[in-house]
């Protein structure tokens, strides 16, 4: 294979990745930088029939606990507001974010429009609303 020229041109990286060195303390940008960096090569693979493996086992799994992630929680304002702030710069040609976006009065019609929004897309629920007003009334630019 050494003889492809696209595979000499990898030959170093492909043999890095055989060693028990590259993936100590490997992280999601380095794979991401390899999968580019190989991807022509997929169309070299051979393909060939194989067999299908049979197998005959349970699995075991043990009593189900909940775990809590910090930063996970779905209720959490920062990623209400995150998700939010994510879909309103979606729907630029809204006449009620069209007036944000221009630093122009908002009626109340159009902050209901704007919840509207933020409910439709399901980013979270009329208790996040809620608690992202009550967090907001106190914030002054």
């Amino acid at each position: 294979m050494d003889a492809i020229p696209m595979v000499h041109r990898r030959m170093e990286l492909i043999l890095d990745l055989l060693t028990d060195a590259f993936w100590q303390d490997v992280q999601t940008p380095i794979l991401e930088n390899v999968r580019r960096q190989l991807r022509d090569l997929i169309k070299l693979i051979e393909r060939r029939r194989r067999e299908p493996i049979y197998t005959d086992f349970e699995d075991e799994m043990g009593v189900a606990t909940e775990v809590k992630l910090p930063g996970f929680d779905a209720a959490s304002l920062e990623r209400f507001r995150a998700k939010a702030k994510h879909y309103l710069r979606q729907q630029l040609n809204h006449p009620a974010v069209q007036k944000v976006r221009q630093n122009k009065p908002l009626t109340g019609q159009n902050l209901i429009e704007i919840e509207h929004l933020l409910l439709q897309a399901g980013g979270g629920t009329i208790d996040d609303l809620l608690q992202a007003k009550d967090a907001a009334e106190g914030w002054r630019p």
